[in-house]
Formats: C-alpha cells, sequence, structure tokens
C-alpha cells in the first residue's frame, strides 16, 4: 500500500506534518555543513585464519621492564605499567564483542571459591554450579620502556608597551573631558621572566604473542621505537604532568589497536559523503539518518523514473524505426543507432545521483548486496561519477570479507548485540 501524499484532499495530519518536516530538514541543510553518513563492516582478523580456538582468553600479567631516570622505584613503576597495559588490552579486545577475556570471576578458580563463600553465607540457599570451562587461549605482552623527566628553565622574553593617555576638551559649550591616545610619548620595554618546565620522554619497544588452546604459538608481532614526549611549563601551553596511564596510552595504543585488528574480527567504519545532485527531500533523509525512509522514497522515485524512460525509449526506437529501415548502408544505421543510444544514456544520467544515494541508504543499513546493486546503476548510469565507482569498489571489497566470516560468527555477534541491549 502506497503512502498518501499531501496533495489528496485525505491525507492524515501525520503525513502533512511529516512533509512538512522533512521540507524544513531540506532547506536548513542547504545552509549548513555536510553531515556524514557512516557505514560499519564487521570483517575478519588481517592475520589470524582461524579464530575458533581463540574465543576464550586469558591476558596473562604483562612483562614491562622500566628504565631511565624517572621518580619512583623501577619495580613499582613496572607494575604501574603491567596493569595499564593489561587493562587496556582487556579493553580492545573486549570492545569489539568476538572474544570473552577473563576477569576477577569468569575463568578464575579464586574468584569463583569467594563467590561461593558468599552464597554460601548469605542463609537464602543459593548454591553456585561451575560450567565446564576448559582451556583457555593466553596472550602474553612484554615490553621494554625508557622513561625520563627532565627539569629545566625557559627563558621567555615579554615585551611590555605603555601608552598614556592625555585630556582633551569637546568644541562644545559643555566643554566635555576625553581621553586620547599619545602614541609620541608610547614606550616599549622588554622583560625577561625565568619560567621552569619539565619534559617527560618514553621509549618502548613492545611484543605481543598469542597461543591457542593447545598452548601453540598462532601470533607474534613486535613494535619497535614507539615515542612519546610532553613538555609541561615555560614555553609550553598549560597543561598537568603526564600520569602512566597517559604515557601507556600514547605509547601503546596505537599498537594494541593494530593487535586486535590481526587477531580478532572487529569492526570498520567508513564515512560515505552523500550526492547532492539528488533528490532533496531523500538527501535530508540520509542526513538525519532516517535511511529506511530515503529507501523507500528513493526505490519507489526510480521507479516511476525507470517506467517513464522505458517508454520514452520504447517511442524513440519505434520514431527511428524509419530511418534505420532506410540506411543506405550498413554505416549509416550503425551511427543512426549509437546517435539513437546515446540519447537513451544522456536521458538516464540524472538517475546516477539518486542510485549513488539509495546505494548509500543501503550500505548505512548493511544491505550490502542491494548496495553493490545501486552503487553498479549508478555507475553505469553516469560513467562519469567518479565517487560511485569508487564507492563500488569499495563495497566489493568490504563486503566480500564480511561474507567469509560466515553465518555462525555473525549469529554469535548479533546475539551479543541484544545482551547488551
Amino acid at each position: 500500500m502506497k503512502p498518501e501524499t499531501t496533495g489528496n484532499k485525505g491525507a492524515t495530519w501525520p503525513a502533512v506534518l511529516l512533509s512538512l518536516c522533512i521540507l524544513a530538514l531540506a532547506g536548513c541543510q542547504g545552509g549548513a555543513a555536510k553531515r556524514e553518513v557512516y557505514a560499519e563492516y564487521i570483517v575478519p582478523p588481517r592475520v589470524v585464519a582461524d579464530v575458533s580456538s581463540l574465543e576464550r582468553m586469558r591476558i596473562d600479567a604483562p612483562e614491562v621492564a622500566v628504565n631511565g631516570s624517572y621518580p619512583g622505584k623501577p619495580q613499582e613503576l613496572s607494575v604501574l605499567f603491567e596493569e595499564s597495559l593489561r587493562e587496556r588490552l582487556d579493553a580492545k579486545i573486549s570492545r569489539e564483542r568476538f572474544f570473552e577475556v577473563a576477569d576477577e570471576i569468569y575463568d578464575n578458580d579464586q574468584g569463583l571459591t569467594r563467590i561461593r563463600q558468599i552464597m554460601l553465607d548469605s542463609r537464602h540457599g543459593y548454591d553456585v554450579k561451575p560450567a565446564g570451562a576448559g582451556r583457555s587461549a593466553l596472550i602474553k605482552a612484554r615490553a621494554e620502556v625508557s622513561l625520563v623527566r627532565q627539569e629545566g628553565v625557559d627563558t621567555i622574553a615579554t615585551q611590555l608597551v605603555t601608552l598614556p593617555y592625555v585630556v582633551q576638551y569637546s568644541d562644545d559649550k559643555w566643554r566635555t573631558p576625553y581621553a586620547v591616545a599619545n602614541y609620541g610619548a608610547q614606550q616599549t620595554r622588554t622583560v625577561t621572566s625565568k619560567v621552569p618546565f619539565i619534559v617527560v620522554r618514553a621509549k618502548a619497544n613492545l611484543t605481543v604473542a598469542v597461543l591457542d588452546t593447545k598452548g601453540r604459538k598462532v601470533y607474534e608481532r613486535g613494535f619497535k621505537d614507539l615515542s612519546y614526549e610532553k613538555k609541561v611549563g615555560g614555553d609550553a601551553e598549560a597543561a598537568a604532568e603526564p600520569t602512566v596511564i597517559e604515557i601507556v596510552a600514547n605509547l601503546f595504543d596505537a599498537p594494541l589497536r593494530d593487535v586486535v585488528a590481526d587477531i580478532s574480527p572487529h569492526k570498520v567504519t567508513r564515512a560515505v559523503a552523500v550526492n547532492s545532485g539528488g533528490d532533496a527531500t531523500a538527501i535530508a533523509l540520509i542526513r538525519a539518518t532516517a535511511f529506511s525512509e530515503a529507501y523507500k522514497r528513493l526505490t519507489e522515485l526510480l521507479e516511476t523514473r525507470e517506467a517513464g524512460l522505458k517508454k520514452e525509449a520504447k517511442t524513440a526506437r519505434e520514431e527511428s524505426a524509419p530511418q534505420l529501415a532506410a540506411a543506405k548502408s550498413e554505416a549509416e544505421k550503425k551511427a543512426l543507432q549509437a546517435e539513437l543510444a546515446a540519447d537513451l544514456a544522456k536521458e538516464r544520467k540524472p538517475l546516477s545521483a539518486d542510485y549513488e544515494n539509495l546505494a548509500i541508504a543501503c550500505e548505512a543499513m548493511g544491505q550490502w548486496g542491494e548496495a553493490l546493486d545501486n552503487y553498479r546503476l549508478s555507475a553505469e548510469a553516469d560513467p562519469g561519477n567518479a565517487t560511485a565507482a569508487a564507492s563500488l569498489a569499495r563495497v566489493k571489497q568490504l563486503a566480500g570479507q564480511a561474507g567469509n566470516l560466515g553465518l555462525e560468527l555473525k549469529k554469535s555477534y548479533d546475539e551479543q548485540q541484544h545482551k547488551e541491549r
């Protein structure tokens, strides 16, 4: 059943109100900055081919050796670095929600013992029945960190300008006084200040290895010459001295993201630019993330326009039939056919923008097959549409990677998503 149009006398108030809102949004989008649309894909690990033995894993306590000149005992600093490194690795793996990482209770016999004791002491008849956990995969990380904290003094020269003012009086009968700057008497002097500063420098090497449930090493990667530097005070911008957590984040966050992408299925997000040459209402809906509404509108719009072009093409062929029949040579006949094909292609060219925007709506909703079809139709309608051609290649690659994950993995991921909600 097709939705009622606002031109129909029987149109309902909600339909009218929706149309007014869409038109208002379309008008606002013209003067506002473009809002990017994002499409999300689930892609397989970049390195590890079989993740079935890594679904349950334990992150072993990292080994971090800290040296250099920094306040505090190296052993205490090592413990802080180890705890922070483990927490950040755990957070990045858990964020993808494909692997279950051990914590204080999960896959921890000591944690289970504490929970059982709490249940027994509660007097409410609770009991704990542990499930067979089986053996977990293991992640081992080790790092060497050189940490230096230096103090110094910056000499900062500041120019101070003294500009005197003189009193003058207006020429009216009231003789109103007012001040005028006396630039001729302006004085400039330089003041030198000694401002202390602190510089924290860190260099590190990191190695991460993964062992499967049978103890076999399935992955290992090293990162060398990681560095971080921060200056506080002196001629630097106002800031606080970095904590160990900040140092660890700046040294290891990027490598740990690479590690997770290497060993785990993960999400990738791509920004997609809406084609501004398409239907204005559909553009407003897409930018407002109303993808299903944009999909419905563009589908109906394109079906109507395709039907109209089909009729026009049939009429054009019928009108050109006498000319083709009267052609004196095969070359003349081919020229007429080429001219007709060019005219028909020219009529289809305006459809390219709407097909591209329909593909964007499909891509944003995760309908990669339809996105591929519509990007292809967009590129065919206008071979000069470079963004549609580039998007077609991108979706082919990403959809192919996502397809290799298999239905079971996607089902598991969807179940985890629902649990989160």
